[in-house]
């Protein structure tokens, strides 16, 4: 199956190497419409709707990948308590057109406690960018 992250698990991230690293496939660069988020006292970032091109990766993974990443994402189907829900999102490429629509885990704000950790929003638009500049 394809996924689509824009986050700790884009190539390079302490994520990626955990969870995608040698058990994936990368298919190339893509985007969706949202409106990427720090988050207070964590290392990952948070998609929330919006109107800006937030970059990230598309990769081939097998089932046990795929569940692998719905754990770390404290995703499970049907759950209310929910960090992030996995949404059918279009994606998007370099000029605006539709490359295809995949599973991209969003920041689930209604959760108790979630919207409180909202910190800025990440100007860069691509959370490796925003790593970068941070550790700079």
């Amino acid at each position: 199956m394809k996924l689509f992250v824009y986050g700790s698990l884009r190539m390079g991230l302490y994520n990626y190497e955990l969870y995608l690293k040698g058990k994936s496939q990368f298919l190339g660069y893509g985007y969706v419409i949202g409106e990427l988020y720090s988050l207070k006292e964590r290392s990952y970032p948070a998609l929330l709707p919006g109107n800006s091109r937030i970059l990230g990766e598309i990769y081939e993974v097998d089932e046990a990948a795929a569940r692998a990443v719905d754990a770390l994402e404290e995703y499970v189907p049907g759950s209310s308590e929910n960090e992030y829900e996995k949404i059918n999102t279009q994606i998007l490429d370099e000029q605006g057109r539709q490359l295809d629509i995949l599973p991209v885990y969003w920041y689930h704000v209604e959760k108790p406690g979630n919207r409180e950790l909202l910190d800025e929003i990440i100007q860069e638009h691509d959370f490796t960018a925003y790593c970068k500049t941070k550790a700079s």
